[in-house]
């Protein structure tokens, strides 16, 4: 039912001085009400205000008081300072036992707004003992005046999982109040994750890896050193030569005695890393690109086929400024770590201008500038192309993507041609029987389930 009540204005003071005059000449009330197509009670009020006081001026409108004092203000904000897990409710009803005023929930959150304080989801993030802390500081500490050059040496790696039906909260929807549970605004989701796939990845300055997907299984130290440390970790240590550098995490089969003993037979110095530090790790930005252009796309994976597809597809679209800006945040990183003494840094993901723009559920894109440049030239190694066994390993194993065959002379012309090694698993024929349906936070139902 529409409502038919008209919206009440104030007389602008002009308007008021107007009608003063008016009626100052001698006319009448009714007279002056009917010429401005005003109510003849608020002329009226108005000759009134003007003779009683002599203005005409609107005086100060207080409106409904206020609940609460400056103090119970302060005391709600500092309440929940003191322990933010607390709920609205609970924060209204120790406000109303300690001032004795019944205080509402509605009026706790506008006091906690008006407090710069808002209701949001935590952070998850790995628990760090004092010991963890120590590690992480002393890593930062050694590594804080890293010059770029040598971060660019430096292979960063690490692996993750994607899975069909990932509920990370990105998507939302608009609906109408009270429309929650209707079919429309419902997404269903296995309750523990559903099917998926375990990457793992690896970037430097100027150059990537391609992405490997691993087959069905765990991973050991034995499929660790012949699906990732032979096909690629070895490319990259003859490629780079004696300044090569790999970083890996502590995971149980990144420390296997299989995995120490190829890395020394390789003659490839692993970086030193502190356990329980993802943080410090640029690729790990990498994975929440991945992710986020997955969720922009506008068909989503519904097999497993599809989806490793489409990383493959993200990886090899992702730009190379990308990875080289969050490398290069690497000693921020470092500093912001030693602020906090060694505690969690929420480093946020670095804009950079060349990202194809991800329009959301809100039509938002961001375009910022990046805030560093790199320069190619100033730390590919002089020695790269002298090495007979670097010559080897591009002659043996390195499959260029766009030329199929390269002599001597053109090899050495390039001295980084990293960008275009391609060493990444395809995905086979042989894939056809994992081809799955989507198994859809509601139970997922079938159509053909009669029953």
């Amino acid at each position: 039912m529409a409502n038919n009540q008209s919206v009440r204005r104030h007389l602008d003071a002009f308007t008021r001085g107007r009608i003063i005059g008016k009626l100052e000449e001698g006319r009448s009330v009714t007279s002056v009400a009917a010429e401005f197509g005003i109510a003849h009670s608020i002329v009226s009020r108005l000759w009134r205000q003007f003779q009683t006081t002599g203005t005409a001026i609107r005086g100060f409108s207080s409106g409904r008081p206020r609940g609460t004092t400056p103090a119970d203000d302060r005391y709600i904000v500092l309440q929940t300072r003191r322990n933010r897990r607390q709920k609205v409710g609970e924060i209204a009803r120790h406000t109303t036992q300690a001032t004795g005023r019944p205080i509402s929930r509605f009026t706790v959150a506008r006091r906690l707004h008006g407090g710069g304080l808002f209701a949001r989801r935590p952070i998850r993030c790995v628990p760090l003992t004092p010991a963890h802390r120590r590690r992480r500081s002393l890593w930062c500490r050694e590594h804080r005046n890293w010059r770029d050059n040598e971060w660019g040496r430096v292979l960063f790696t690490d692996e993750s999982r994607f899975s069909l039906s990932s509920d990370s909260h990105r998507i939302l929807i608009w609906r109408e109040r009270g429309s929650r549970n209707h079919p429309s605004n419902i997404i269903e989701r296995d309750r523990y994750g559903g099917r998926g796939v375990l990457v793992w990845g690896g970037i430097m300055l100027g150059s990537r890896t391609d992405l490997h997907i691993f087959v069905a299984g765990s991973v050991n130290g034995t499929r660790y050193c012949n699906e990732i440390l032979l096909p690629y970790v070895r490319l990259f240590r003859g490629a780079m030569g004696l300044q090569f550098l790999y970083m890996d995490d502590n995971a149980p089969c990144h420390r296997t005695v299989a995995a120490e003993q190829f890395l020394e037979s390789e003659d490839i110095e692993r970086m030193d890393w502190p356990a329980r530090s993802p943080d410090l790790n640029p690729i790990e930005h990498v994975w929440d690109f991945l992710g986020r252009r997955l969720a922009a796309r506008t068909l989503p994976s519904v097999t497993i086929r599809e989806l490793r597809l489409a990383l493959q597809d993200e990886w090899a679209a992702m730009p190379q400024q990308l990875i080289d800006t969050l490398i290069l945040s690497m000693g921020r990183r470092c500093e912001t770590c030693l602020a906090v003494r060694g505690d969690h840094i929420l480093y946020k993901r670095p804009d950079v201008s060349c990202w194809t723009p991800i329009t959301g559920m809100f039509g938002l894109q961001s375009h910022c500038a990046p805030r560093y440049f790199f320069n190619q030239a100033s730390f590919y190694p002089s020695d790269f192309c002298s090495k007979s066994s670097s010559k080897s390993l591009i002659t043996d194993y390195i499959v260029r993507k766009e030329r199929a065959t390269q002599n001597e002379n053109e090899v050495c012309e390039n001295p980084w041609p990293l960008p275009q090694i391609s060493i990444a698993k395809t995905v086979s024929s042989d894939d056809e029987g994992d081809l799955e349906p989507l198994r859809k936070r509601c139970k997922p139902l079938s159509d053909r389930d009669n029953d």
